[in-house]
């Protein structure tokens, strides 16, 4: 088990390395020489130099892969939101078509079957329009 303070003289030298692969990746992108030994940290020479900018780019290829994979699954998943939404889209259609259709053959079937209501209301309509005309006669 180790104790605190190993803990952060780990924490610490965690800290110093990323500063100092940081600093390594600022001169390298920048591409300027690493001044000194401090500034670089655990880069001594040229060769660790090197295997730094080797990294650097094994990052950035992995970075790119990373980029390419995520916008592949976006696309894969937004062409699914769009299947699902127009499959919704079509059954509702399909369902609203059905109900109209039902509705038109229930006013089609409410006339066959009471012919008798639909003669007497026409009856009824003449009926009144008589009773309405002769009073407009006797005015």
């Amino acid at each position: 088990m180790t104790s605190p303070s190993s803990s952060l003289m780990d924490a610490k030298l965690v800290s110093r390395i990323v500063a100092d692969v940081s600093s390594v990746h600022r001169c390298v992108l920048n591409h300027e020489p690493v001044i000194s030994a401090e500034a670089a940290g655990f880069v001594r020479n040229e060769t660790a130099l090197e295997v730094a900018s080797q990294q650097i780019q094994e990052m950035q290829h992995m970075t790119s892969t990373l980029q390419q994979h995520t916008i592949s699954e976006i696309k894969t998943n937004a062409t699914a939101s769009i299947q699902n939404a127009l499959d919704t889209a079509t059954a509702s259609a399909q369902k609203m078509k059905q109900l109209f259709e039902e509705t038109q053959a229930a006013k089609d079937d409410r006339s066959l079957y009471r012919p008798e209501k639909t003669a007497r209301n026409a009856k009824q309509d003449v009926i009144r329009e008589a009773i309405s005309s002769t009073q407009r006669r006797e005015k």
